[in-house]
């Protein structure tokens, strides 16, 4: 038998008291015993103990919402999150084309472009930087991409191809168009990208996962199997994850959310949602209802302040209760993402009118994002028992943008505190690759209402700020909530499995001012620690 016990520093459970121990014993992976060390010293006299140096003991951190494949993309080739200047942009490509000797058509994939730095942009640009390679870039927040005249040939796009349903594809005042795709516009590329380079992405997926672990986060609701791929490609990705986890190089327990196609195969052999092993797991099927406020695609009731729409509606509010009636009828959970407080009161509805549907299955229900909310939407959230997952690091980027669109109503979004009041369960999520995955980010954001570096003025709607307690168990145990996972991790419990991690300081009761410090400086799945490589 495997059996470790873990003592030295203070452990904060996350249980439903908040108790903090002195001990906590895994056998064979699971928590056997959390208590006092004496008692656990005696009980297992044969054990391997583990004293920890500095910090704390916490549950492993969760993360409800990443797209692991376009995340680990990012380190397969180009980063662009501290870029601001076009000439800079166009180097940086050219540099790499120069430094891989990359073959002609071999595509080149990168992140992190600031959205004033795509307005900037020609796609003449990126014809001179990439002239033989296929290049598709994308924005911060994922809904915006850039691509050469090379991606948009493959891809069969022209000046006359129309606009897909739910997406854009930019064009200048004599309608060419410029490279700019916006929403599902990006998909018509994707799925070539899919099916050219997976092969390759074995290296870049483990990269992924070892940062995760490194950032802390043990579980991830993986929502790269979507719509964005061809059925080839997610096969290829699938196996790819499976092949890592055959090489035992699998540490991390992945979640796979589904798209509509997905779900419905596996509907008709009888899979459910959890059904799978310790680390590859079904999770629901996810459905986006709108797009996102920087973009003003999100669905709102009022016009934009500088457009006179309302933003972009993906399903009608039957359409979706029908196609989310079936999958929960064959026991599959889902996720709903909407923004706009229009689109958030839809999936309201939607689950309103399938809790007082006969013969539906109780399931989790879950709402992604829920930037804009009104009060009538949180109580009914309450009422429903909706979990949201929701984006406080994006607080900083999204700020100014908000007020300049909506004004006043920008009041509406990242109510917090107000869901929590309510009795929402809230889960925290980077949504990466928009930002980086770092859920301690993530805290000082939910309680700060602002960044590491700026000053008070510069809080966002501070009434919405919530304790440390709060915002931890938000990237803990309600996390696991919203994953479908929280009698198995999510807190440091008897039964549960043995996924904690410790941090070089107590974020329970330091300042808040030194979170940019705190380090995970070890991560343990089932007891083994998973930062050894």
């Amino acid at each position: 038998m495997d059996i470790k016990v873990f003592y030295g520093v203070p452990i904060y459970t996350m249980d439903s008291k908040n108790s903090v121990v002195e001990a906590v014993v895994t056998l064979n992976g699971k928590i056997a015993f959390v208590g006092s060390l004496d008692e656990a010293s005696a009980k297992y006299s044969y054990s391997e103990m583990i004293k920890l140096d500095g910090g704390i003991l916490m549950p492993g951190f969760v993360e409800p919402h990443i797209n692991l494949l376009q995340y680990s993309k990012i380190f397969r080739d180009l980063d662009f999150s501290s870029v601001r200047e076009k000439e800079e942009l166009v180097e940086i490509i050219s540099a790499y084309i120069r430094s891989k000797n990359s073959k002609e058509n071999m595509w080149i994939i990168g992140g992190g472009l600031n959205p004033k730095l795509i307005e900037t942009v020609k796609r003449s640009d990126l014809d001179k930087a990439a002239p033989f390679n296929p290049v598709l870039f994308y924005s911060r927040d994922f809904h915006t991409a850039l691509a050469n005249t090379k991606a948009l040939e493959i891809s069969g796009i022209d000046d006359n191809y129309k606009n897909p349903m739910g997406g854009i594809i930019e064009r200048d005042g004599r309608g060419e168009i410029t490279g700019v795709l916006k929403d599902r516009a990006i998909d018509i590329v994707t799925k070539f990208i899919d099916t050219v380079d997976l092969k390759r992405s074995i290296g870049s997926l483990k990269s992924g996962i070892y940062k995760l672990l490194d950032a802390g986060i043990t579980t991830f609701c993986d929502f790269s199997s979507d719509s964005s791929a061809s059925a080839g490609g997610k096969a290829n990705y699938i196996r790819q994850i499976m092949r890592i986890s055959k090489d035992g190089e699998l540490k991390s327990r992945i979640i796979f959310m589904l798209d509509d196609r997905d779900a419905e195969f596996l509907a008709r052999v009888g899979i459910i949602s959890q059904f799978g092993s310790e680390n590859i797991i079904t999770g629901g099927v996810k459905f986006v209802l709108d797009g996102t406020l920087p973009s003003m695609t999100a669905y709102m009731k009022k016009p934009y302040k500088q457009t006179r729409s309302n933003g972009v509606l993906l399903y009608s509010e039957d359409e979706l209760y029908k196609l989310i009636r079936e999958f929960n009828k064959n026991y599959l959970w889902t996720s709903i993402q909407s923004v706009g407080d229009a689109a958030n009161e839809i999936a309201l509805k939607i689950y309103d009118r399938l809790g007082r549907d006969r013969g539906i299955p109780a399931l989790l229900k879950r709402v992604d994002y829920a930037e804009s909310l009104t009060n009538e939407v949180i109580e009914g959230f309450a009422k429903n028992g909706i979990i949201t997952v929701v984006t406080p690091s994006h607080i900083p980027y999204i700020r100014k943008k908000a007020i300049d669109l909506l004004f006043a109503d920008a009041g509406l979004l990242f109510r917090i505190k107000s869901l929590i009041d309510a009795g929402v369960k809230v889960a925290f999520t980077s949504d990466a690759p928009v930002v980086y995955p770092d859920p301690i980010h993530a805290i000082y954001c939910a309680v700060e209402r602002k960044d590491y570096h700026e000053g008070p003025e510069l809080r966002f709607y501070p009434k919405e700020h919530i304790d440390v307690v709060e915002a931890i168990k938000a990237v803990t145990i309600d996390a696991a909530h919203a994953c479908g996972m929280q009698d198995k991790i999510g807190s440091i419990e008897v039964g549960k499995r043995g996924d904690m991690i410790q941090l070089s300081k107590d974020i329970f009761k330091c300042n808040t001012v030194e979170f940019k410090d705190i380090e995970v400086l070890r991560t343990f799945i089932d007891g083994e620690d998973a930062t050894e490589r």
